[in-house]
């Protein structure tokens, strides 16, 4: 069954699918081509990816997720959790997510779309055999929609009806449980006051002409049609547009040129862009200097927002991506296996730091030197690698004394003096 370009089949894994082989472009692929533009107070996510503060916070959180790696470990031992890496649903989060997208590039796909639509979908794809996941295919939002049935969740697609197991969804907060809300959607007021900016300045450079402003004739005086079309044709060669900007006025017949709107530094129109930049990065839970808005900050402070940014935007993302990621494996297997996403990479000091802290870790047996190692790139160095040992200013414990013979009850008893008898 093929919907707006998508191919859906309950296949085989063996089997090749199509995905985006008939889109003859994203607007018209998503259904948004019916989506209002600037100036009619609708704010769908292809205006608001038009804004650069928008586009920099969806791009930067979207390739900092997807560049986690994602693990998969068996704590069935919870105190010693073991990696596993050969498993169907391990080598899907590692390698390809389905014929067309590496891992990488599905979980950049799926987190940008998560805030922009409030929602992602993909049809999980799994062996017939041992009911594991074997590939993740993204669905249209369009298309997918969550119910109610008989007190269980299923999805919607096109004339099929899916199992909630059967889809991967990661949603926005919402207000019901079954789907996000668009973070577009939620502050349109804002973001269509950025994108009603950013039309502004695109037509202000366009014109070329500032300030704007009126033509006046003295009194009694008036233009015949010839003059007013040589005038007319004169502005528009000669002043529009940003090559010509600043050039001086040419007028005739006695006309004055008077200015009718606000210069733009007294509209104080780049602090305006710089709140309209603020809010944006509120809505994304975005530090303002990765968006290259650097007022304020120093390195100290930098530092900490880097911090706040992994904990308090991408973690986020993480945790619900992984609980989700659940339904990648067999029914027998939920609840032994769990899908972790590190986000080790973003944390990482200068390489000074990093050696300081391991070798902290090493001194105190946090760590073993083959886990220092890898945490820096290189191979092991043999099974005397995963070794402890006792820290290098610590005592070692004193072996345990054998215990003492008890004492000769005899020897214990003093001699006594003899009677004589």
């Amino acid at each position: 069954m093929r919907i707006l370009g998508f191919e859906i089949r309950r296949t085989a894994p063996a089997e090749k699918r199509s995905f985006f082989d008939a889109f003859s472009s994203w607007r018209s692929a998503f259904n948004f081509s019916a989506a209002s533009g600037p100036g009619v107070g609708i704010v769908n996510p292809w205006d608001a990816m038009g804004v650069p503060a928008v586009f920099a916070c969806v791009s930067k959180i979207a390739k900092t997720n997807a560049s986690c790696p994602r693990y998969v470990y068996d704590v069935t031992d919870p105190h010693n959790a073991r990696r596993v890496t050969t498993t169907p649903s391990a080598l899907l989060l590692a390698g390809k997510a389905n014929a067309y997208q590496t891992s990488q590039n599905f979980w950049h796909l799926a987190t940008a779309r998560q805030p922009l639509w409030g929602n992602f979908y993909a049809e999980i794809q799994r062996d017939r055999k041992t009911g594991e996941a074997v590939a993740l295919w993204p669905l249209l939002n369009n298309d997918c929609i969550p119910e109610l049935k008989a007190g269980k969740k299923v999805f919607r697609v096109g004339g099929q009806e899916l199992a909630d197991d059967d889809v991967l969804h990661l949603m926005e907060p919402g207000f019901n449980g079954l789907w996000g809300v668009s973070r577009i959607a939620m502050h349109r007021a804002a973001i269509g006051a950025a994108v009603e900016m950013q039309a502004f300045t695109e037509s202000l450079y366009r014109n070329g002409m500032k300030p704007a402003g009126a033509f006046t004739l003295p009194a009694g005086a008036a233009l015949d049609a010839e003059a007013f079309a040589r005038l007319r044709e004169t502005i528009d060669e000669r002043y529009i547009g940003a090559g010509n900007g600043g050039r001086p006025l040419l007028l005739e017949e006695g006309m004055t040129f008077s200015t009718l709107a606000m210069p733009l530094g007294d509209a104080e129109f780049v602090e305006t862009k710089r709140y309209g930049v603020a809010e944006i990065a509120r809505i994304f839970d975005m530090p303002l200097h990765k968006l290259q808005e650097m007022d304020g900050a120093k390195f100290n402070n930098i530092e900490q927002q880097n911090l706040s940014f992994v904990i308090d935007t991408i973690e986020p993302i993480n945790i619900g991506q992984a609980q989700e990621c659940a339904k990648l494996f067999a029914p027998h297997d939920r609840g032994r296996l769990e899908v972790r996403i590190s986000t080790d990479h973003l944390l990482r000091g200068d390489m000074v730091a990093r050696l300081t802290a391991l070798a902290t870790a090493r001194q105190w047996d946090i760590l073993n030197r083959n886990e220092a190692r890898r945490s820096l790139g290189y191979n092991d160095i043999g099974p005397e690698g995963d070794r402890f040992g006792v820290p290098g200013n610590a005592n070692a414990p004193a072996p345990a004394k054998p215990d003492a013979k008890p004492a000769d009850p005899a020897a214990a008893t003093p001699p006594t003096e003899p009677t004589g008898e």
